[in-house]
């Protein structure tokens, strides 16, 4: 399906599902073809229209049958053409096309023959190719009948010939089967479900455990398709909260803050691409010590006895210029020896360089006279304690800069560089690239002050500059063009888009240009506010202005999104418009390295959800799906993967992105990680019923949050006299959070509500 703004399912008015099909005195080689459909239910429908063409889903023929269901195509020369019906009301509106069905109309005496009827693949997909034999004046084409089944050459030819064709991976478990037409001759492909991740050999063990922690190791997954893993923890056996997600490199964690005294249990699971999250491993558990520790445990390997165990009372500490002395304290079993030694000339072992059991390791640094810090460590009982030793000149000069922030935006700015030195202590500030300018002296001595200012960066991507400032280095960063982004762009089919945009600023006049882009990240043609189709459209808008840019609503449906790059920011939304289906609104999105969204599906009241994800990144970008219950875990068959090319779009139903999960009734949410280190997938989603008009839009949040207490208010509720209000809430951590609802009238007074249909009370409380 190209999008899912504008396809059938939204055309309240008509809706068809028309089977057309060829009759039964449909010859092979006859130039006359008679199809026929069954009749469309709806007691609105005026007649039907027939379409043909030489291409799939493309034609050039139209034949408006009336309100007959079958109709004989005559005079057809050579070929494989293909058919398709739509149906009509009384007031001209047209439904979208019926299924497709084709045939080859060839001159009397030509045959066909291919070679192999079918193929099969495993679930990674592949290539492959049919030969086509026939005499040299017979013409044949080539169609795909499946939407993973790409025909890539001889999509047509005459005499013999070849087509090839690639396969999509499959990432369902479950197996497939699609078909070609090709001269005429089915030929079918056959692929295989993705195997499920099983479980892998980890050996999840518990490393060391102290008052409020717990240290676990495992090996690394044996599977070679596993991304992250998913690591588990819970107060009862089998019972587990999703606590941590990590890098598929990482073979170790430790959990803290933990209760004194409890007995925690474990488990881990990995996630690929392709098939989803395998099954948990062996489960283990661990009782929290309730014993206050006197120094840190870590458990090391040193030429010492099997049982021997040494921890020290810190891991390292940091001097000034001027030095000191320090000591670490090392606990260990009675008679197991241990010795220290320093890996600088600087710092020196004053005693306790060599003891067994318990003991005290003192040392000494030396001032720093050099303009550089400088770093060493002692290794005591075979653990690292590292020191760090600030420079003199770090000390004797100090600077601020205002504002505090490194970071300007694309316009350019200003700041100061406030510098305090000894008396008689020169300093300079040197390094600055070009686009950065000093406009005072750069160099005095005592306190001073130095002044800069960024150029505007009128390049898209965002740069950096290195500043030496009195012997320390000072990081200036400066955002590129703004750019403005929208997920979702429809036309066609009648259906219009607006992208509204306004300038916020009420001194400055922003310049700027507008793009649109198909599925391939390539521009997509649209006529815009009645001009002809152009790559770019430029603009400039006053002061507190606007600008609108409105589709023409012609032609067949085509689809993707939006991006805005301007001098100045730009704030925006598109509008969505169908006769039949109604008006919708959607802000511009930000884009993000992970998010989330809620969803809901419910088949039986028409209600889906819709959702459009664009790479505003200038490479490709893959990204892991995750569909998940009320309960945050991964629902069976709720893994998907894709990759977005640069300025790609893609833009689906759930149900379509989940072809293997029961969507008649589900509610939960869909979490999309991005593979790129940038923010680079911005997003939209919108809520769908089954009346004209009954639609909302959803939000869609960053994923893993800071972790803190926030306070949510939402300017409009109503309940009562027909009118239902849904709240949606999710939790973005992998740990459970508690919220609560509290409802006030006009008045700010406390408003008792009923919430899932508990009694009328001014609040509600639950946990996610």
């Amino acid at each position: 399906m190209q999008a899912w703004i504008g396809q059938a399912r939204f055309l309240q008015l008509l809706r068809l599902l028309v089977l057309l099909y060829l009759a039964g005195n449909a010859r092979a080689f006859a130039v006359d073809v008679t199809l026929s459909w069954d009749p469309n239910s709806e007691p609105a429908v005026a007649g039907y229209n027939l379409y043909y063409g030489t291409a799939a889903r493309t034609y050039s023929e139209t034949i408006v049958v009336g309100d007959k269901t079958s109709y004989t195509v005559t005079g057809l020369g050579g070929g494989t053409y293909f058919f398709a019906v739509t149906a009509y009301d009384i007031l001209g509106n047209e439904s979208s096309y019926s299924n497709e069905v084709s045939q080859t109309a060839s001159p009397a005496g030509c045959t066909y023959s291919i070679s192999p009827l079918s193929q099969s693949f495993a679930s990674a997909g592949g290539t492959g190719s049919a030969a086509v034999s026939s005499s040299t004046a017979c013409s044949w084409s080539a169609a795909s009948n499946a939407g993973w089944i790409t025909i890539t050459s001889g999509g047509s030819g005459g005499g013999n010939g070849t087509v090839t064709y690639t396969v999509e991976t499959n990432s369902s478990t479950s197996s497939r089967t699609g078909t070609m037409t090709i001269a005429g001759r089915t030929f079918t492909v056959t692929q295989a479900g993705s195997v499920p991740p099983t479980t892998s050999s980890f050996d999840l063990r518990v490393t060391s455990a102290s008052v409020g922690s717990v240290s676990l190791a495992w090996n690394k997954a044996t599977d070679p398709a596993a991304v992250n893993y998913n690591l588990y923890r819970g107060t009862a056996s089998g019972n587990y909260e999703t606590y941590a997600d990590l890098n598929v490199a990482t073979t170790s964690y430790t959990f803290t803050g933990l209760t004194p005294g409890v007995t925690y249990y474990f488990a881990i699971s990995y996630d690929t691409w392709t098939a989803g999250e395998s099954d948990y491993s062996d489960e283990v558990s661990q009782t929290v010590p309730a014993v206050v520790s006197q120094t840190m445990s870590a458990e090391v390997s040193q030429t010492a006895p099997a049982a021997c165990l040494y921890s020290i009372s810190s891991l390292g500490r940091s001097y000034g210029s001027a030095g000191g002395t320090g000591r670490a304290t090392v606990a260990s079993s009675t008679g197991c020896g241990w010795g220290a030694a320093s890996d600088a000339s600087w710092m020196t072992i004053t005693a306790g360089g060599s003891e067994r059991g318990n003991g005290t390791v003192a040392y000494t640094v030396e001032a720093n006279k050099s303009a550089s810090s400088r770093t060493a460590a002692l290794t005591i009982a075979g653990q690292s304690f590292r020191v760090t030793q600030a420079s003199s000149q770090s000390e004797i000069c100090t600077y601020n800069i205002s504002p505090a922030s490194h970071s300007f935006p694309n316009t350019g700015g200003s700041g100061t560089l406030s510098i305090s030195c000894r008396s008689g202590y020169a300093w300079t500030v040197s390094g600055a690239p070009e686009w950065i300018n000093i406009n005072s002296a750069g160099s005095g001595t005592g306190d001073g002050a130095v002044t800069f200012s960024l150029e505007r960066n009128s390049g898209k991507h965002r740069r950096r500059g290195e500043l030496t400032v009195a012997g320390q280095t000072l990081v200036v960063e400066q955002a590129g063009r703004n750019k403005t982004a929208f997920p979702q762009v429809a036309n066609g089919a009648q259906w219009v888009s607006s992208i509204v945009l306004t300038n916020p600023s009420a001194t400055e006049t922003v310049t700027g240009s507008l793009n649109l882009l198909n599925d391939g990240g390539q521009p997509l043609l649209v006529s815009l506010n009645n001009q002809p189709p152009a790559e770019t459209v430029s603009f400039a808008i006053s002061p507190l202005g606007g600008a609108t840019f409105t589709t023409d609503g012609a032609g067949d449906l085509v689809s993707g999104s939006a991006q805005v790059s301007s001098d100045n920011p730009v704030s925006g939304v598109v509008k969505y418009s169908h006769p039949a289906f109604g008006m919708a609104g959607v802000g511009e999105s930000h884009p993000l390295r992970s998010l989330m969204t809620p969803v809901l599906c419910d088949r039986n009241r028409g209600l889906n959800t819709a959702v459009a994800l664009h790479n505003t990144s200038d490479t490709p970008v893959e990204m892991r799906l995750s569909l998940r219950g009320l309960d945050g875990r991964e629902v069976a068959g709720g893994s998907n993967s894709a990759v977005l090319p640069a300025g790609g779009h893609i833009a689906k139903f759930i149900d379509e992105l989940f072809p293997g999960v029961d969507a008649s009734s589900f509610q939960g949410t869909l979490v999309v990680r991005s593979s790129g280190l940038e923010q680079s997938v911005t997003a939209t989603t919108i809520h769908t019923g089954g009346s004209v008009g009954e639609f909302t839009t959803l939000p869609v949040i960053p994923l893993d949050p800071a972790p803190a207490p926030r306070e949510l208010f939402f300017a409009q509720l109503a309940a009562g006299a027909d009118w239902t209000s849904v709240l949606f809430l999710t939790n973005l951590k992998g740990t459970a959070g508690s919220n609560q609802l509290t409802f006030y009238d006009d008045e700010g007074r406390p408003l008792p509500v009923s919430v899932n249909a508990q009694p009328a009370a001014p609040g509600a409380s639950s946990n996610i």
